[in-house]
């Protein structure tokens, strides 16, 4: 999986997601929403994915610094400690690269 790939994950029904960034063990993927996004962060180890736990998220998941310093947040590397909500993850089956 890498940056521009579009990829089609088993629990979202055939939508393609673009791959906005991939950093050690994590990928954030976007797909349209009308002039918005959705976004879904994967931790390929723990086989999750969902939204990010910050209540007021000012990342702009469009942006590939944000997209860059986010990642490094949920690797540990930043003083910001980031995590999958855990009231919003599911588990990550499968994925399909188109």
């Amino acid at each position: 999986m890498k940056i521009g790939d579009k990829i089609i994950l088993s629990d979202s029904k055939s939508k393609k997601w673009t791959v906005q960034g991939v950093y050690k063990n994590f990928a954030i993927l976007t797909r349209p929403k009308g002039k918005s996004y959705y976004y879904t962060i994967i931790d390929f180890d723990k086989r999750i994915r969902g939204a990010s736990d910050r209540l007021f998220d000012f990342c702009d998941y469009m942006d590939t610094n944000d997209v860059k310093t986010r990642l490094r947040d949920l690797a540990g590397e930043t003083d910001l400690k980031v995590e999958i909500s855990i009231r919003n993850r599911i588990q990550l089956e499968d994925w399909i690269v188109l």
